[in-house]
Formats: C-alpha cells, structure tokens, sequence
C-alpha cells in the first residue's frame, strides 16, 4: 500500500509537468477533442473573469487534497511547502514552452488552491486516523 501512494503522488506530478508543458496549439486541440472538459474550463473561466484563474485554483485544490488523504503521516506543512515548491517550478518551467506565459498571479492561484484542498481534506484525514488507530487497537 504504500508504494502504491507514492506511485500515485508520483503520477500526480507527472501529470501536471506534462499539462504544464503542453503548447497553446496542443492545449486548444485537447480542448476540441474533448468537449465536457473544455465546457469545464470555459464555467471555470466565466465564474470569476477577474479574480484568480480557477483553473489553477481546483487543478491545486486536487493535488492538495489528494497528497493529504495519500501522506496522512507527514507533516501538513511539508506537504504544503512541496506543493508551493511544485507552484513556482511549474510556472518556470513554462518559460521553455512555446505559446506559455508563466505568471506568479498563476503561481498564487496554485498555492491558495493546495491550501484550500488541503484545509478540505482535514475530515477526510481525521475519519481515516481514527480508523487506522481502531484497526491497531
């Protein structure tokens, strides 16, 4: 079970390098070919038109809350510390990326996300400490 965890944190960033990494010709084709995700992210982009790009926001939110409920033994502020690392990494990384244009407003949106899916999973995280402490006992 817990290679299995760190297989999945692992993917999670692999997943995300290669979103980061995908051209704005690439991005606009997956968008064509995929509809339902492209209505997502157009909802997501008309909620709050001048705010934070909550796209960003939930795509952090999901990673937050899933590296939570995945590493319920390390330490909350590590976690968050590896997800801001991962914010601004990404965001450099989008300087090698033709059509990108790496923001620190995205990187903000990127960590008030990971807060946020981290402040969300905290129920998640306490029901399965009680559990694992019942099945211990």
């Amino acid at each position: 079970m817990k290679r299995l965890r760190w297989v999945v944190l692992g993917l999670s960033v692999v997943g995300l390098v290669v979103v980061v990494m995908l051209t704005s010709a690439e991005m606009a084709e997956i968008r064509r070919g995929f509809p339902l995700l492209s209505r997502s992210m157009s909802r997501l982009e008309r909620v709050w038109p001048v705010g934070p790009d909550l796209e960003h926001v939930v795509l952090f939110a999901g990673l937050g809350f899933l590296w939570r409920v995945l590493m319920l033994r390390t330490r909350w502020w590590v976690l968050f510390l590896a997800l801001v690392a991962l914010a601004l990494i990404t965001e450099v990384m989008q300087y090698m990326t033709v059509g990108r244009t790496p923001r620190w407003t995205d990187a903000r949106d990127d960590v008030v996300g990971a807060a946020l899916g981290m402040l969300l999973a905290v129920p998640v995280v306490v029901l399965l400490r009680r559990v694992r402490g019942k099945a211990r006992a």
